[in-house]
């Protein structure tokens, strides 16, 4: 069971009945697999689910690309029937792979995003659970909010050593930061900031944050005093790809709630984060 990609005919066909060694996603169980963020204050106690493309020649990058577009902003990419019946078996394994009552999960939160299919998923999950948790959907800001950790990266990485010896020259670390202020500078001029769109140098991305904020003052407010006190919190992205979009949400319910179990659950996405 899983998704092909036909190259001759442009379409990406499900099976929910049969596997194919040329599956690029198959609708196989996984388990609820620990997640280590050791830049994140209580990192213990969360765990990631979802789907991920198979290591084969079938889903190379440019197709695993295409098919996560197609996913998320065309509605014609596949049946209705197609896509909600892929919904709701991720749904079903995770509650499967969860085993505990689905109304152990007392808080949702959840990106807003340019495509509908949080929306989309989030309306499935409660139709299928009946879980009465409440839930909450966190803005990104304004390209030109986004802030860079200087101070960070110049602890970690300008200043750093390897064998005994600066990792930069002066020089380098001049460009660098010539690199970034640019990086910066084009941010600021688009009208949405996506990190595995703008932000191309892996070991640039966990020093952009602060990137997302609460529509109103009350909203925050009822959010804090709501997680607070829950035991399990899901966290709910149709993708992810360098994972800072979750990262940054942990984050936000870490700094209240150190506590709780946190489950990252995505279509299609992978566990290790940038």
């Amino acid at each position: 069971m899983g998704i092909e990609y036909d190259a001759k005919s442009d379409v990406f066909e499900f099976s929910f009945t049969s596997n194919s060694e040329k599956c690029i996603i198959e609708f196989e169980d996984l388990p609820l697999e620990p997640v280590i963020l050791d830049d994140v204050e209580g990192m213990s106690n969360i765990y990631y689910f979802g789907y991920e493309f198979k290591n084969n020649d079938y889903a190379s990058s440019k197709i695993r690309t295409k098919f996560l577009h197609e996913l998320r902003f065309n509605d014609h990419f596949t049946t209705q029937e197609n896509k909600e019946r892929f919904i709701k078996t991720a749904i079903s394994k995770l509650k499967k792979a969860l085993n505990i009552t689905i109304n152990d999960i007392g808080l949702i939160v959840y990106p807003k995003s340019r495509s509908s299919l949080n929306d989309y998923i989030l309306r499935l999950f409660y139709a299928i659970t009946n879980s009465k948790a409440k839930s909450f959907e966190v803005i990104k800001t304004l390209p030109i909010n986004i802030k860079f950790n200087w101070k960070e990266f110049i602890s970690n990485e300008l200043e750093s050593y390897v064998h005994g010896r600066p990792r930069y020259t002066e020089i380098q670390k001049q460009q660098q930061e010539e690199k970034i202020n640019q990086l910066l500078e084009d941010i600021h001029s688009l009208e949405y900031f996506s990190m595995a769109e703008s932000v191309k140098t892996n070991k640039y991305k966990s020093y952009f944050s602060d990137f997302f904020y609460f529509d109103t003052p009350e909203l925050k407010q009822d959010f804090l005093e709501t997680q607070t006190g829950e035991d399990k919190i899901l966290i709910l992205d149709d993708v992810s790809t360098t994972g800072a979009t979750l990262k940054e949400i942990i984050k936000i319910l870490r700094f209240c709630n150190k506590e709780s179990d946190i489950i990252l659950f995505t279509l299609i996405g992978k566990k290790s984060f940038i």
